[in-house]
């Protein structure tokens, strides 16, 4: 196994010390497995794979970062030494993904300190995941300043920048897949919502109402090279197919022995559309008279991914999730040299070069590869800025681009002579990228994402690049050092005096019921997907898609410990148990995990793994059950006492369930779907007890009861929040509406006096539940999406969370008896 090469490593602090703790954790873990030779460890290497001595000695010494399957290979074989047999344990032993995601981390930090690097002396790059205070990243509607990635010479050597083009294109649910016809004329999108909808990219506008044959989730569209057909396939089984001009159905492909179909393609001169289902196998098929062409192509041993034909449609690539690539002669129907093995997880996404030269695969171990197809050979070391799964990858239409995709939401663009990141990531999506396509004349990429929407970026010519902005990216308020601690909140604010400006400010702002808001958390280097206060509130827990959970003293806002790093995906939900005892949480993949709150160590094996992307996960009062989400139709229950289930799931949703909260006694379950219905369960039964219908236009993102239990609200992608009795399931009073965009997640307050409702449009907003009101103005901070709310436990703090990597706390509107009088 050839090691990754390390020229111009990067000598920055942090990456420096980052990778010599890494170091020092390899040399704690070699002396706790017997302390083995170097020639030892080297000898029992596993099958197949080259540990030699020499490498063995830089990495446990921090001279460098290996590559990631030296590293596994290296940690398989030293936890071997630990058992009776001294031989390597599996790929998948537990024990060896903490490692995976401590080497993602490293390699993402490793990248930003690369791209943070001169490359020419007269121009200072931006850092990575950064942007200009002058550049709002990804701004929905009516960015005046677009987001921009560097001007590097592309293709043409033209200097090139990416903006976002609003508005985004809604959906009702997680889009699958994104193509845009061979003119460019149309774009045709996939949804979890079984329908296929096509638009116009210049306008933005839907053209005609969607297609609405399937019965499940559309995973793939693909137009024929005369743009006269339409391919769409389905979790039903199906592949239809019709003529998006006139949006006529001309036939369903026999496909049902495939088992739900996953991508779908044509060749480059439409005689041959291929197939890839959950199977394992994939099919080809003529078009015109919609039989199959031969036998299944069989070879994978997990679900087809992805399937694509090369430029001249010779070669035939599919991708699995059995982590292999192969290579397939579409006129023979068989395979083509040995797969092309490189990739430690699931691999998401194939595409050739425009010249066919080059082919780009993306996986789950958070890797973009590229390979040369005739020689079967990887070329140069993988693409890892990546901070999770890599999921989708597309060429630009003169080769000149990658452009590559992330379950955190990034997409990224890369030089594929270089290998090099050209710019910032393009930060817009609030949930993880599944498909990215280039228009054919380039001036556009299209994005499609689990955030329900499509997004647009355009292509034009660069300004001269300019050095970064004096200044720091967060601004800390006049008011900080005043309210330094959480528990002496109320009494220094109790003894201030109106005797300065800075404190008549303040009094003024909260009287006002404006929020205050206090320095920034940082820390994490992906989005913060979920946070949450102790029961006691003496700390603050921040779940993020760079796979980590952190904790930190909200009273002095600096970290506590070290962070939570065994999941191998972005977490989504992190959650207390009501006695505190307990923290739960939750990732892309599927895994739920319990922790000691105490000691930080794991509470027995994961609860499940593979359930899907979770979308909520939440205790009872009692503690005594955890109900879990994922991107399916279903609720499932666990007592987490016995890390067992606790009954049969809740069955029967009508879309994907996107939220899960508890009544206060404990009684009701409700549940929240992307179709815009709420459903009220009894928690002993298991049975329905109602529907809340007709509230939300769209999505619902999030449900949650009051704390006297007397109303439920929720709050979705129509930026609306509607209050519901309970009882009666009939709404109280109007909408609540005011933000400029979709609702990401809401929250009341511990004393049922607020309701706080982060969103899209970049702002906290606070409301009266009785008036029905806004509560002051909204809070702004956060230079991108905002997805979580909390309160502390006495409601005198608000903790958000955004796309932007950071956390912030807000002291909310005051009481009568929380500021004396002005005077």
């Amino acid at each position: 196994m050839a090691d990754e090469d390390t020229s111009g490593m990067p000598s920055g602090a942090a990456y420096d010390r980052e990778l010599a703790d890494f170091a020092s954790n390899l040399r704690r873990l070699k002396i706790d497995c017997g302390d083995p030779s170097l020639r030892s460890i080297s000898r029992t290497a596993p099958a197949g794979t080259s540990l030699s001595t020499s490498a063995i000695s830089e990495v446990i010494a921090g001279k460098r970062l290996p590559s990631l399957d030296f590293l596994i290979a290296l940690v398989r074989t030293l936890l071997g030494f630990a058992n009776d047999e001294r031989s390597p344990v599996g790929r998948n032993d537990p024990r060896v993904e903490s490692w995976r995601a401590n080497w993602t981390r490293l390699a993402n930090l490793r990248g930003e300190a690369r791209y943070a690097a001169p490359v020419d002396e007269s121009v200072r790059p931006v850092t990575v995941g950064v942007p200009l205070p002058s550049a709002p990243a990804g701004r929905v509607l009516g960015a005046s300043v677009p987001l921009t990635n560097s001007s590097v010479p592309i293709g043409n050597s033209q200097r090139l920048k990416f903006r976002h083009a609003p508005p985004l294109l809604p959906h009702s649910g997680f889009v699958w897949s994104v193509a845009f016809s061979p003119d460019g004329s149309s774009l045709a999108t996939a949804s979890a919502a079984g329908m296929v909808a096509l638009w116009d990219p210049a306008t933005h506008q839907a053209v005609g109402k969607p297609l609405t044959g399937h019965t499940s989730t559309v995973r793939s569209v693909a137009f024929s090279p005369d743009g006269c057909l339409l391919a769409t396939a389905s979790d039903d089984s199906e592949v239809w197919l019709c003529e998006p001009a006139t949006r006529q159905e001309i036939g369903v492909l026999l496909t049902t022995e495939q088992k739900g179909v996953t991508a779908v393609t044509f060749s480059p001169e439409g005689t041959v559309l291929a197939t890839a289902g959950f199977d394992h196998t994939v099919r080809l098929w003529d078009p015109v008279t919609r039989q199959a062409v031969g036998k299944p192509l069989i070879g994978h041993t997990g679900p087809v991914t992805a399937v694509i034909f090369s430029p001249e449609g010779t070669v035939l690539a599919t991708a699995s999730f059995d982590g292999m690539v192969r290579l397939w002669d579409p006129a023979t129907r068989q395979a083509v040299g040995k797969p092309l093995i490189g990739h430690t997880g699931p691999v998401r996404s194939v595409a050739f070069s425009p010249d066919g030269s080059l082919l780009a695969t993306a996986s789950d171990d958070g890797m973009v590869r590229l390979w040369d197809p005739a020689t079967h050979q990887a070329v140069g070391v993988p693409l890892t800025g990546h901070t999770g799964s890599a999921t989708a990858v597309a060429f630009s239409p003169d080769g000149g681009l990658l452009a590559t995709a992330d379950v955190d939401g990034m997409v990224r663009l890369w030089d594929p002579a270089t290998h090099q990141i050209v710019g910032v990531p393009l930060i817009g999506h609030t949930g993880p990228v599944r498909s990215v396509a280039f228009s054919p004349d380039g001036s556009l990429l299209a994005t499609a994402g689990f955030d329900h929407s499509v997004r647009l970026w355009e292509a034009e010519e660069a300004l001269p690049a300019v050095g970064p902005m004096q200044g720091t990216q967060h601004e800390i308020d006049l008011h900080t050092n005043l309210v330094a601690e959480n528990t002496e909140l109320r009494t220094r604010l109790g003894k201030l005096t109106a005797r300065g400006l800075a404190s008549r400010s303040v009094l003024t702002a909260l009287k006002n019921g404006e929020g205050i808001s206090l320095e920034p958390l940082m820390g994490h280097r992906g989005a913060v997907c979920s946070v949450v206060f102790s029961p006691d509130g003496t700390l603050l827990a921040s779940a993020s898609a760079d796979a980590t959970v952190r904790f930190w003293d909200p009273a002095n806002r600096q970290p506590i410990g070290k962070p939570l790093t065994n999941h191998r995906d972005s977490v989504k939900v992190v959650a207390f148990s009501p006695d505190g005892t307990l923290i739960a949480t939750a990732d892309l993949r599927g895994m739920v995990r319990l922790w000691d709150a105490a000691t930080r160590v794991p509470a027995g094996r994961p609860l499940a793994d593979h359930l899907g992307p979770i979308t909520s996960a939440v205790f009872s009062p009692t503690g005594t059950l955890l109900a879990i989400a994922n991107d399916g139709d279903a609720v499932r229950l666990w007592a987490p006492a016995t890390q067992r289930a606790a009954g049969e799931p809740l069955n029967g949703h009508d879309g994907i369930v996107t939220g899960v909260a508890f009544s206060p006694d404990g009684t009701l379950i409700a549940t929240a779907t992307d179709v815009g219905t709420v459903r009220l369960w009894d928690s002993t039964t298991y049975q329905t007890t109602g529907e809340l219908l007709d509230g939300h236009s769209g999505s619902i993102c999030s449900v949650i009861f009051s704390p006297d239990g007397g109303l439920i609200a929720t709050a979705g992608d129509d930026g609306a929040i509607q209050l519901w009795d309970p009882v009666t399931h009939q709404p109280v009073g109007r909408p609540l509406t005011g933000h400029g965009d979709g609702i990401t997640a809401l929250t009341f307050s511990p004393d049922g006096a607020l309701i706080a409702t982060a969103s899209k449009d970049h702002t906290v907003r606070l409301w009266d539940p009785t008036t029905h009101q806004t509560v002051g103005e909204p809070l702004i901070g956060h230079r991108d999406a905002v997805t979580a709310v909390a309160f502390s436990p006495d409601s005198s703090v608000l903790a958000t969370a955004g796309v932007d990597c950071t956390v912030r706390l807000w002291v909310p509107r005051a009481t009568d008896n929380l500021v004396g009088p002005q005077g």
